[in-house]
């Protein structure tokens, strides 16, 4: 649960971005790091349980790679939303080559724990993957107009 300042909202035209609906994701993110951009506190508590059902579509490799490659696309224009078209893209592909490293990174690990490790090396390589395509995207085809 949160809490804040109704005129915050007001005064600065803050709301869920509703081009994001669509995909069912992002809106949450955005709308917090604008809230956090003008110097709301948000807090945060380690001691709170949240519960969330699962269902069995979530829970399969192909349902993760399309999550994670989604959330790189979303994350660009979440980026250009905060920073501008330029140093959006240029966080976007820095974000890029993070996930690109981790996902190889992570590929030390394989002989470990070999299920947990290759689901890490899939969610960052769709992220990075996304994160790359998500200017082209965006461009050629209008990806939320």
């Amino acid at each position: 649960m949160f809490f804040f300042k109704y005129k915050i909202l007001k005064n600065n035209n803050l709301k869920f971005d509703s081009k994001l609906n669509k995909f069912g994701m992002g809106e949450d993110q955005l709308f917090f790091l604008q809230l956090n951009n003008l110097g709301a506190k948000i807090f945060w508590s380690k001691n709170v349980k949240v519960y969330e059902k699962l269902h069995n579509h979530r829970s399969s490799i192909n349902w993760l790679k399309l999550r994670s490659y989604r959330l790189g696309i979303l994350g660009h224009y979440i980026d250009q939303k905060m920073y501008g078209y330029v140093f959006g893209l240029i966080f976007n592909y820095i974000k890029c080559f993070y996930y690109l490293f981790k996902s190889i990174i992570n590929i030390f690990f394989l002989l470990r724990k070999k299920k947990e490790t290759t689901i890490k090396i899939l969610n960052y390589f769709y992220r990075a993957k996304g994160k790359f395509l998500g200017p082209i995207l965006f461009k050629k085809v209008g990806f939320l107009k």
